[in-house]
């Protein structure tokens, strides 16, 4: 690293958010590179230069933070970020002060060290530089075409090598086909398939690029655009600015004399003067288009690759081999014919799982350690089972100090009556009801620090075993129970039977745990909750048991569910989908 960035931003950034934190003496964050040994970027208020040496040689960069006691009146709390190539070491001076409120501003530290340490890394960026594209990458990009198999896997190669050799903050490959631009790939795997306001702002500026028949490196550092300007704007300083970008470079990537692609890489901070030059990116723009040339002569499209299937199918039916297809296509027919006229009983089949029909979930009544949580998932309980415990060592003591607090303040209030000092009086009466809300609200606490079980039931849920002996947060979940009186059906059917399902329609579900009993259940509801399963998009559709055949059932039993939709012909059984789909691309073509 030829030189170390000031950290100026960090700087502002700490003064900013650690200052208003109350208790935090100083802070110190300490950063190691490759390049480059432990140096400190920003610090403020008051720092032990004694206590920094000592906490470097404990840094673990897989460790999870740590609090310690420097002496009677701070302690320290370190948390350490290991990103890439960079570690960074925030460590906090803090006063003195009570368990309750040292958990408080640890927890609004640990908030804090995430925005501090995405400052850190903004300004690392910053201080590198982008190189001009190397040979070696170019040919990369050349002998990676041929083996892309579409052209989305073709644009993630060139971003991926792009941000390699110019490390731009984003990269976007934007296909031209005719007039029609679209944007097909997006650095970090973002969602290109839906309109949206930048991918509107991304193809006006292709279009731009289009038009110009030549490379645009673009300098918006000095442009301010309004919201919703970019609407109206055509031109590409304004554009890449409402990407709140500083600059961008955009090369048409031609094909012959042809237009096919345009690449736009993005900086969020480097200004018109640190982008490549002209020369540069015109180079790469000859580079992919020798790219997808290559790319098309190795995987000709779809369209092409079709027209020479059908040609072939025609040269077989009508050159030598005519008679054969004649009779392929003969015996199909009275096969088609065979199964139109067989009958066959409509009875397509969903995945399907028994669900309890009363759940109750339990969640922690205050903030404290859990001290006992005997029942994991899959466990049954009766009613009166103590399904978890609090450790209420520290309600006790803090009741004792109440207790305490109560006796001196009684006591004073008697002085200040016998002295008639009636402002001293009102002040006492209010801090003895102060103190006694306290002491309610910590009686309260010890009520609800062990749970029983209502009646009898089953573990379905929650991880409290797991918590044991941790400290859990108010109305944080703990254990759900399923009731073993009643269950029901949830089955998944496809979004296309969800219209042709009949009301009250009857069925059989057969489970994995029981293979030889099917039982019968009966349509309950059909509910707007979708899920995406097995590629197709289901919904949620309950079902009532009409007869469990006295088998033993658990909650959460998987299956499979069978619905009677009446008779049909065996062709019709089989074709239903292929006709739905064909039905929905004649209706587009409409």
């Amino acid at each position: 690293m030829d030189s170390l960035p000031s950290f100026d931003k960090l700087k502002r950034a700490a003064q900013k958010h650690l200052k208003p934190i109350e208790g935090l003496l100083g802070c110190s964050i300490l950063i190691q590179e490759e390049t480059a040994g432990w140096y400190e970027a920003a610090s403020i208020g008051e720092v032990d230069p004694a206590v920094l040496s000592g906490a470097v040689e404990t840094y673990d960069p897989k460790g999870t933070g740590a609090v310690e006691k420097i002496d009677n009146s701070r302690w320290l709390a370190t948390y350490p970020v290991a990103v890439a190539n960079t570690d960074i070491f925030f460590l906090f001076f803090l006063g003195n002060q009570e368990a309750s409120k040292l958990t408080t501003v640890l927890t609004e530290l640990e908030s804090k060290a995430g925005w501090l340490s995405l400052s850190v890394l903004s300004e690392l960026k910053e201080n590198e530089t982008a190189p001009a594209i190397s040979w070696e990458i170019g040919a990369e990009i050349l002998l990676g075409a041929p083996k892309a198999l579409t052209r989305q896997d073709l644009a993630s190669q060139w971003i991926a090598k792009i941000e390699k050799s110019y490390r731009p903050d984003f990269t976007v490959v934007a296909w031209v086909d005719a007039s029609l631009i679209k944007t097909s790939a997006i650095s970090g795997g973002g969602d290109v398939s839906r309109d949206s306001r930048s991918r509107t702002i991304i193809e006006k500026i292709a279009l731009s690029t289009v038009n110009a028949r030549g490379a645009l490196l673009i300098d918006a550092s000095a442009v301010q655009i309004d919201a919703q300007e970019y609407q109206e704007s055509e031109d590409p300083n304004s554009l890449v600015q409402a990407l709140n970008s500083n600059g961008a470079f955009a090369v048409p990537i031609y094909v012959d004399n042809d237009c096919h692609a345009v690449l736009i890489a993005f900086w969020v901070h480097q200004s018109g003067d640190e982008l490549p030059d002209a020369s540069s990116v015109n180079q790469l723009g000859h580079l992919l288009g020798e790219a997808l040339q290559i790319h098309y002569r190795a995987r000709p499209s779809i369209i092409r690759s079709i027209g020479n299937w059908f040609f072939g199918l025609f040269a077989a039916v009508f050159g030598k081999s005519a008679l054969k297809v004649k009779i392929f296509v003969f015996l199909a027919l009275v096969v088609i014919g065979i199964m139109e006229l067989t009958p066959s009983t409509f009875r397509p089949s969903f995945d399907a799982r028994l669900e309890a029909q009363n759940r109750t979930i339990i969640a922690a009544p205050y903030d404290g350690f859990l001290a006992r949580a005997p029942f994991q998932i899959g466990d049954h309980v009766t009613g009166g089972d103590i399904l978890y415990s609090f450790d209420t060592s520290d309600q006790r003591l803090e009741l004792a100090r109440v207790d305490a607090e109560v006796q001196r303040l009684n006591s004073a209030t008697q002085v200040a009556r016998a002295e008639r000092n009636s402002a001293e009086l009102r002040n006492l009466e209010a801090q003895v009801a102060q103190v006694l809300a306290e002491r309610n609200l910590l009686l309260q606490e010890m009520e609800k620090s062990q749970k029983t079980a209502v009646s009898d039931g089953v573990i379905v849920g929650g991880d409290a075993w797991r918590k044991v002996g941790s400290r859990v947060r108010l109305g944080e979940p703990l254990l759900e129970i399923a009731s073993l009186e009643k269950f029901r059906v949830l089955g998944f059917v496809d979004e296309n039977w969800i219209s042709d399902i009949p009301a009250n329609i009857e069925g059989r579900m057969l489970l994995a745990a029981h293979p030889d009993t099917p039982i019968d259940v009966r349509l309950e509801i059909i509910t707007n909750e979708s899920e995406f399963r097995e590629g197709k998009n289901n919904f949620a559709v309950w079902f009532e048991i009409i007869d469990a055949k006295q088998l033993e059932l658990l909650d959460g039993m998987g299956g499979v569910i069978k619905l009677s939709f009446g008779t049909t012909s065996l062709l019709r059984s089989y074709v239903r989908d292929v006709r739905l789909w064909f039905d929905q691309v004649i209706w587009r073509w409409r």
